[in-house]
């Protein structure tokens, strides 16, 4: 058995997208039994709308835990899957920032002139 914790960083959770990678990378280990936790409930790693039940939040730990074939690897997968999910703001919030803030810039333009 192998297990990790994994802190969700991703403002909206563990939605469709990364839960849908997740579940593409462990279906193929059919001989794997692959657990995700967060707090008391626990999920099927293979089963998507299982783990989005969980309603894991921005800031939540999960726990993922491997049993089986191929233990190792299928933790090293997952972990890789964890790092390389994105760490900042979602694209479109940053986007807002920016036309927020190009918006108040002219406003004070109009005022200074």
């Amino acid at each position: 058995m192998v297990s990790f914790e994994y802190r969700v960083h991703d403002k909206m959770g563990l939605h469709a997208r990364p839960v849908g990678l997740v579940v593409k990378a462990i279906k193929p280990y059919t001989n794997a039994i692959v657990t995700i936790r967060c707090g008391a409930k626990e999920a099927d790693a293979k089963r998507m709308f299982a783990i989005m039940a969980l309603q894991v939040k921005q800031g939540d730990t999960v726990t993922v835990t491997v049993n089986g074939g191929n233990e190792q690897e299928i933790a090293d997968a997952q972990r890789l899957l964890g790092k390389s999910a994105p760490q900042e703001e979602a694209p479109q919030e940053k986007k807002k920032a920016e036309i927020l803030q190009r918006h108040k810039n002219k406003q004070y333009q109009k005022i200074k002139n």
